[in-house]
């Protein structure tokens, strides 16, 4: 099991069509508490009471203690997928997002994911193993494998790492 937040539109209509955003936390953010994966992030996103996620079905689910988003060093950067099986955090991330899908009116053309740091891994590696999933990323200060960037150039991505970062190297994004 993986606990998750789940915000629907204050005025949800069933005959209408919703974005899904997907956030993915960082590693100060893991365990069981289904609480602190809102600390950072995802709350600014719901400061002005005019952001578009007010209209959106926002996911933000909690990676457990111990386990990361994406298994790999993060000081390394980059990875390579092919030495890096899925995690099975990421595996129940998108069981959640079927699951949302079936239960909710989801507009499949309009799925994005982003995530910071830890969950800037996991962004790059969902854009990457499940590209076709969602129109747009954005992932944040995470690293992932740069041998994949001709299959993620149809989506638009946008993409923030600052070199002070010194838990992953900038050249990871």
């Amino acid at each position: 099991t993986l606990p998750y937040r789940l915000y629907v539109p204050k005025n949800y209509d069933c005959g209408e069509r919703y974005p899904l955003l997907v956030f993915l936390h960082g590693a100060g953010e893991r365990g069981s508490d289904n609480e602190a994966q809102l600390k950072h992030g995802v709350q600014n996103l719901f400061k002005d009471p005019d952001s578009p996620v007010y209209d959106a079905i926002v996911i933000a689910p909690q990676c457990p203690e111990g386990d990361q988003w994406v298994m790999t060093p993060w000081a390394n950067g980059n990875y390579r997928i092919a030495d890096v099986p899925e995690s099975r955090g990421l595996e129940c991330v998108c069981a959640i997002m079927d699951e949302i899908r079936d239960y909710y009116n989801v507009d499949d053309d309009r799925i994005y994911i982003t995530g910071l740091s830890m969950g800037g891994f996991g962004t790059w590696d969902m854009l990457a193993r499940h590209g076709a999933r969602f129109a747009a990323g954005m992932p944040i200060c995470g690293g992932g494998d740069p041998s994949y960037a001709k299959l993620l150039k149809r989506l638009p991505i946008r993409t923030f790492h600052g070199s002070a970062d010194d838990a992953v190297p900038v050249a990871g994004t």
